[in-house]
């Protein structure tokens, strides 16, 4: 058993190879806008989820509950959803191994012949005279991944089995079985969680000549774009793309035309049917996509300080929750008033101050007010007609991190 632990950074990394095999221009066109890198609180819960099953495999024969508590990623402690998730996943993994296998944890693997500098990791890579395995563990509960055609393991498979049989160590014509498996144990797939896909060496040669080919497209003079809801899901560079605007502006375009070329009645010209309806459903996905990136990509500006024409920042709804320590003075306040402490409590939690207020009546809510508090609402993006006062981004970072820290959940539902 091995491990890499990687350090390169790749332009055309396996995992985004989804996109910038069908699109090769938005390589080129995100690297122009030179967008700082942020991790996503989901991508460092996976992260974490990812270290606690490495940690086991290196170990050997561990479940992951010896872990409970343990912070592989800062504010993200090994809980029993954690412990649950990975356990699926090592016991699917574990379940491959034989005694000629060689099981490799995290491997960086290599792709020079495609580009320098490319590569990328594999969760884990295990292989025997006959057989190689490539797995993925997904912690994401919001997207299923399909195994079948998954672009980013592909190249991984392919990119380790040529290093295996450059080195000499296996024949990639004598492998009999080339198997890619995903884990992604909390979100629903009709699969199930633990899904595979046996795929020919001859296909995983196809797709690594087909990258090759989009890297080469991507670096040459005239990169081409290629729009599509795949490929411009996740792509940084959507709010600002103007080959993406074109093609929803088309498409939408296209999809009314059906209604300009009949001849109905008045009101039934300017009423949408089912299967007009139907069609633009279709392309529902990349048109709320492209909308969302577009409003973020305009409220990160204003956050900066560098003005949006026509928008502001506002504060949103907040939530009433008790202020530090408050709940001790709370319980004295109501049991002065001849509520028993029991009556705090909406099973196993502190009620919330609507709750309270609600028991004790609005009369005695005054007695509260003091261990009442209401923090900032959420800064969002409107029109500028919009009512609400404008937010200066400057002077309300400061404020966004004034310490609120709620006992529990003691918050307003």
């Amino acid at each position: 058993m091995t491990q890499n632990t990687p350090t390169k950074h790749s332009l055309f990394s396996p995992s985004g190879s989804g996109r910038w095999m069908k699109c090769p221009g938005s390589i080129p066109f995100v690297q122009s806008l030179n967008l700082p890198h942020r991790d996503s609180e989901f991508a460092l819960e996976g992260t974490a989820c990812h270290e606690l099953a490495a940690e086991c495999l290196i170990n050997g024969d561990i479940d992951a509950s010896s872990y409970i508590g343990r912070e592989f990623i800062p504010r993200f402690p090994v809980d029993m959803e954690m412990v649950n998730s990975t356990n699926t996943y090592l016991d699917y993994v574990r379940g491959f191994m034989t005694l000629s296998s060689v099981m490799e944890v995290e491997q960086r693997i290599e792709m020079n012949d495609l580009h320098e500098g490319t590569g990328g990791t594999s969760d884990v890579v295990m292989y025997s005279p006959k057989e190689f395995h490539c797995f993925d563990l997904k912690y994401g509960r919001g997207v299923p991944v399909d195994v079948v055609e998954n672009s980013q393991m592909m190249l991984y498979t392919a990119g380790r089995i040529r290093e295996l049989h450059q080195a000499g160590i296996i024949d990639a014509n004598q492998l009999e079985r080339i198997s890619i498996h995903i884990v992604q144990p909390r979100c629903p797939h009709p699969d199930g969680p633990c899904r595979s896909w046996d795929v020919p060496i001859e296909r995983l040669r196809e797709h690594w000549r087909n990258a090759k080919i989009a890297i080469q497209e991507a670096l040459s003079d005239n990169p081409p774009f290629n729009p599509g809801e795949s490929q411009c899901k996740w792509c940084d560079g959507a709010p600002v793309c103007r080959k993406l605007t074109e093609f929803n502006l088309k498409t939408a375009m296209h999809d009314f035309e059906s209604v300009k070329s009949q001849k109905l009645a008045l009101m039934e010209a300017n009423k949408m049917s089912k299967e007009e309806i139907a069609e633009i459903m279709k392309h529902s996905g990349i048109f709320e996509t492209w909308i969302n990136s577009i409003v973020a990509y305009a409220q990160n500006e204003l956050e900066r300080g560098r003005g949006f024409p026509g928008y502001k920042l506002v504060r949103g709804r907040s939530i009433r929750g008790w202020a530090n320590n408050a709940q001790q003075h709370v319980i004295k306040v109501i049991t002065d008033l001849g509520f028993s402490e029991k009556e705090a409590y909406s099973e196993p939690k502190f009620r919330s101050p609507n709750q309270i207020e609600q028991l004790i009546g609005k009369k005695n809510a005054a007695k509260l007010s003091e261990y009442v508090v209401k923090p900032l609402g959420k800064i969002t993006i409107a029109p500028e007609s919009d009512k609400r006062d404008a937010v200066d981004p400057k002077a309300s970072a400061a404020s966004d991190f004034e310490s609120f820290t709620p006992e529990g959940d003691l918050n307003d539902e």
